[in-house]
């Protein structure tokens, strides 16, 4: 049988769905406080693997105190694409830097066009997945009753042979065959060949269905087939987009002892950046950022003056938006 196959079919849209622009949609809650948000990748007993944009961790069970499960994201309706260009690739008075913000937004509309006409595609083979999937579900029902069959005629079988044994010690003993044994064996015989027969039944209900699957699995590898062209596409989109990021975080770099916290030059008025809190407390909000893709690899310590009534917890990642005036930096908008 060629149920193999389903196989090729999730890992042609697992390319799409584990794609670094995918939209958050599960919560990871810490016993220290701690609440991340990303999508699960893998989990086991004791782990979690976890997504959080481009970055990968594993955290144990045992520091975990909840996990939120969000729906699962479509691909025709992530508009994380959006929040990455507003927050990495708005124009910020760099000539060279916008430039490569240009080219990286560019890649940025590709990958959403193919991720869309990858998720065209998987819609036209719908209804050959649940055709699928609806013919499987018969062939382990058909399986699920043979084996019940089978279990009842073992059982049936081993009364059968106890009552043949009953009666060969009795007539062993006395010398004729008891009518109430041979009865019992005739009844328990009679057991066994009804059980049989439904076996036979079970059985060739269980090979039907498996050559109908069969079929189906047939066209649904005809269906999968045509995910691969869009499949293809959309890895040639994230190339794109990963040069583009890429020369976008050389130039970054280069520029950095200039600006350590990018993306604004040293003598801008207002900075757009991301930062890990530090702490917050007494109207000062303390954020290290940098330019490496792993925040925690982040070093430079910015401190900015908070209006009042704004709280973050150490270890968040906000999307910062600050201006500077004659005593530092003033927060003006956050998000997480």
């Amino acid at each position: 049988m060629k149920l193999f196959r389903h196989a090729l079919f999730v890992s042609l849209l697992a390319l799409a769905a584990l794609s670094p622009l995918r939209i958050s949609a599960d919560t990871l809650i810490f016993k220290d406080g701690r609440k991340l948000e990303g999508a699960i990748l893998e989990e086991d007993a004791d782990t979690v693997t976890f997504k959080m944009k481009s970055i990968v961790t594993k955290f144990k069970k045992d520091d975990i105190e909840k996990i939120v499960r969000g729906p699962a994201p479509d691909v025709a309706k992530d508009d994380s694409d959006a929040t990455i260009r507003a927050a990495r690739v708005a124009a910020v008075g760099n000539a060279k830097i916008d430039a490569l913000r240009a080219e990286a937004g560019k890649a940025l509309d590709g990958v959403a066009e193919k991720r869309k006409a990858l998720a065209a595609a998987a819609k036209k083979i719908e209804s050959q997945t649940k055709a699928y999937e609806s013919e499987l579900r018969k062939v382990q029902a058909a399986e699920a009753d043979l084996r019940k069959a089978k279990e009842r005629l073992a059982e049936a079988e081993a009364k059968q042979k106890k009552a043949e044994e009953a009666l060969r010690s009795a007539k062993e003993q006395t010398g004729r065959e008891p009518g109430p044994l041979k009865q019992e064996l005739q009844a328990a015989t009679d057991r066994v060949e009804s059980i049989r027969a439904t076996a036979g039944v079970a059985q060739h209900t269980v090979d039907v269905e498996k050559k109908k699957l069969d079929d189906e699995t047939d066209h649904f590898q005809m269906a999968a087939d045509t995910l691969r062209p869009p499949v293809a596409a959309l890895s040639a989109a994230y190339e794109t987009l990963d040069g583009a990021w890429a020369a976008l975080a050389a130039e970054e770099k280069r520029q950095s002892a200039e600006a350590p916290w990018w993306p604004a030059m040293a003598e801008a008025a207002r900075v757009r950046m991301e930062g890990r809190v530090v702490k917050c407390e007494k109207g000062s909000l303390v954020v290290k950022v940098g330019i490496d893709a792993d925040p925690s690899q982040w070093s430079e310590e910015v401190t900015l003056a908070t209006p009042p009534g704004f709280d973050a917890k150490p270890g968040e990642t906000w999307l910062i938006g600050a201006r500077r005036d004659k005593s530092g930096w003033v927060l003006e908008e956050a998000r997480r």
